[in-house]
């Protein structure tokens, strides 16, 4: 979800990209629905569920924007409440997907509308530490 944020991100101000916007939204909520029903999930229960974790990700998204506003450090507490398990997170760690989600912002901010609606978007290396430690 931090990579759909991080696009989501990117497109927010470009009318050309609203279309796309709304078609990421929609395809993660699927994704959801999908892995739930994937994992065993039953029918009765999906529905309940995939509203709880699109909240969820609504929520990240929302913050991750606040955070990604704030100076550096802005986004530590969005970051150990959501990406990394409570109270498990290194300092380095949550500095290093800080880093990543502020340098691939910028870097994003360079991909033509054109690349955003014909699906081309890169994206640079991890962070050397941290998420594969505890990481969500």
């Amino acid at each position: 979800m931090l990579h759909v944020f991080l696009v989501m991100h990117r497109m927010r101000d470009d009318a050309d990209c609203a279309k796309l916007a709304r078609s990421l939204s929609e395809q993660a909520v699927l994704d959801i629905d999908r892995n739930l029903r994937e994992m065993g999930v039953g029918d009765l229960s999906v529905g309940r569920k995939v509203k709880s974790l699109t909240e969820g990700l609504y929520g990240r998204l929302g913050v991750y924007a606040e955070g990604i506003e704030r100076a550096n450090g802005g986004l530590d507490a969005e970051l150990r409440r959501n990406l990394f398990s409570e109270g498990q997170a290194l300092d380095a760690s949550v500095q290093a997907a800080e880093s990543y989600m502020r340098r691939e912002t910028e870097a994003l901010k360079t991909c033509d509308t054109a690349d955003l609606l014909a699906g081309r978007v890169r994206f640079g290396a991890g962070p050397a530490e941290g998420i594969e430690n505890g990481g969500k």
